[in-house]
């Protein structure tokens, strides 16, 4: 996993047990400090009891998952201070859609 996979499953598990399913998240252990994401915006997926939604797609995150991350300004992407936050969504587990890859 690397470490924004880390830092997500992170700020996952910690919005699951509080069962909210929104979670902020501004302070991290120290392994994910290096990657300079100031906050964490963490939204559990509403699809999760779906048929969509209820299959792990990436290392035990669910379909519909939301994060969005603000980077230290000294940190941003490309080093360009206007990349400021990353929205990442997981996606549904196309793979086991019963398509083949040709289709």
């Amino acid at each position: 996993v690397n470490a924004y996979g880390g830092l997500h499953k992170h700020c996952l598990e910690i919005a699951e047990s509080r069962g909210s399913g929104l979670l902020y998240r501004s302070s991290f252990p120290e392994k994910f400090h290096a990657i300079g994401v100031r906050a964490v915006f963490t939204q559990t997926s509403p699809l999760r009891d779906s048929a969509i939604g209820g299959k792990f797609c990436e290392d035990g995150v669910h379909a519909g998952t939301v994060f969005v991350d603000v980077f230290d300004r000294e940190k941003s992407p490309a080093g360009d201070e206007r990349n400021q936050a990353m929205v990442y969504v997981v996606g549904p587990c196309g793979k086991e859609d019963g398509l083949t890859e040709d289709e």
